[in-house]
């Protein structure tokens, strides 16, 4: 294991700032794909049926976030945890197994043994090393989609907005206080500090956001969601602290009880897109502090595969300073991979759940 590799390690603010970027993306995707579009009442406009199907490719990707992509970043550290412990057992049977050949180089035995282990060792560490690279294809694909999404629902949100029908001034208030109530929610969002010991369970709860399309059917409601994390044990509190919230919801009701159907939805439609583009921006900060996660995870399996690789080859022509060297990599690679498991069981504990129970924080 090479001083570069370690270099490539992230400190545990690094590791604290990507847990919480992946709980703000989460919280967002799971929001959205819980987003839906009521019928109206009135004669739909293209705008809106346009939207409508747009918004369903848009919350596909959420899913993919939801469903896919948290699932490796939440099972990749055990998996490193699972590697360290066949790499252990494995490296102690090659450093014993060395030893035996630094007494006699000719011991055929010990050799057999060596062999024995380095398959075992290669399937391990390509598992693992398969998985990280579905993880780097998968948040690239991610990335694309929501640049894709939220270009399209804006554009769609803009032409609605630009109808003869729209009011923009009105419109506009209600969308500011929407934003105003998501910005609130946002702010008591709780961050995670990573300690060893600290078992972590995210709470991601939703808040609702209603914005009235129907003129006589009173369930004909949008929910714009705002989604927020806590940790479990500060979660009953922020339920609780709900004044400024409620008078917020308050505002909205009265901004909206004042404007027809047609620009409730344009209202929405921007509200929906706003919600978006703020995914894509905290996308992009999960982005840059999982680069680096990844690429100490990526250094890590591919230094070890190459060690393992160099191992087999020695196998062929042993010397003294071969066997030597060989068992100071053995070392070093021990010590090193209990390095990277103390910092994967920061991480590999942490749950991200939804509470759909929560329906307001107000």
């Amino acid at each position: 294991m090479t001083a570069t590799i370690i270099a490539l390690k992230p400190t545990t603010d690094q590791l604290s700032q990507y847990i919480n970027d992946i709980s703000d993306v989460t919280s967002y995707s799971y929001s959205l794909t819980q987003t839906g579009l009521p019928a109206l009442t009135i004669l739909v406009p293209d705008w809106y049926a346009e939207f409508a199907e747009k918004l369903a490719v848009a919350k596909s990707h959420c899913l993919d976030w939801t469903n896919g992509i948290l699932t490796s970043l939440t099972t990749i550290p055990q998996s490193l945890v699972n590697l360290n412990t066949l790499l252990q057992a494995e490296l102690n049977v090659i450093t014993k197994s060395l030893q035996a050949l630094q007494a006699d180089p000719q011991n055929e035995s010990a050799i057999q043994a060596i062999q024995a282990c380095i398959p075992k060792l290669q399937a391990a560490i390509e598992s693992v090393q398969l998985t990280i690279n579905g993880l780097d294809d998968a948040m690239a694909e991610f990335n694309t989609e929501l640049v894709s999404d939220s270009a399209v629902l804006s554009a769609i949100a803009s032409d609605a907005m630009a109808s003869a029908e729209a009011d923009t001034a009105q419109i506009q208030k209600l969308v500011d206080s929407v934003n105003t109530l998501q910005d609130t929610i946002n702010s008591k969002k709780q961050l995670v500090k990573l300690e060893k010991g600290l078992k972590i369970d995210y709470i991601i709860f939703i808040s609702t956001v209603k914005i009235v399309v129907g003129v006589l059917i009173e369930d004909e409601d949008m929910v714009v969601d705002a989604a927020v994390s806590a940790l479990e044990d500060t979660y009953n509190v922020i339920v609780a602290d709900g004044a400024d919230v409620k008078a917020e919801q308050d505002e909205i009701a009265n901004v909206q009880a004042e404007m027809d159907q047609e620009n409730k939805a344009i209202a929405m439609l921007k509200s929906i897109s706003l919600t978006f583009d703020q995914l894509l921006q905290e996308n992009e900060e999960v982005q840059k502090s999982a680069t680096g996660v990844r690429n100490f995870w990526q250094a890590a399996v591919y230094e070890t595969y190459q060690m393992v690789q160099d191992l087999d080859k020695m196998l062929n022509d042993l010397s003294a300073s071969d066997i030597d060297s060989a068992i100071n990599d053995v070392t070093d690679l021990s010590e090193q991979w209990n390095e990277i498991e103390e910092q994967a069981f920061l991480i590999k504990d942490i749950k991200y759940k939804f509470d759909k129970n929560v329906a307001s924080i107000s």
